[in-house]
């Protein structure tokens, strides 16, 4: 594991813990840490770089969107299986999840999506 991704995970865990046992936060609070965690994932995730090299067009001309097919120069990595239901340990094991559950998409297909 690279050391980046190693920290990564550490801070993940440690906003985790806060999170859980944080009964006492504000929905503010909690929802900040949420953030935090998906930032965290976006700049540090070696399988989200992998997800967007996989769509990667040549020439510059940005990403292939995996459903529609279009070329798009802004594209999002989303995750198939939704990341915020269920358990806290299934979260941050759904945010932190292998490439091929990962798929890029442009905006219009991500903004279809939720």
């Amino acid at each position: 594991m690279k050391n980046a991704e190693r920290t990564s995970r550490v801070q993940v865990k440690t906003l985790f813990l806060l999170f859980i046992f944080g009964d006492f936060l504000t929905p503010k609070l909690r929802s900040r840490i949420r953030s935090a965690i998906r930032k965290i994932w976006w700049m540090y995730s070696s399988d989200r770089k992998e997800a967007l090299k996989r769509c990667k067009l040549a020439r510059g001309f940005g990403w292939q969107c995996e459903k529609c097919k279009t070329a798009t120069k802004k594209p999002e990595v989303d995750h198939i299986e939704p990341v915020g239901s269920g358990s806290w340990d299934g979260i941050i094991e759904r945010m932190f999840c292998s490439a091929d559950k990962l798929q890029v998409l442009c905006r219009e297909c991500h903004k279809g999506k939720k």
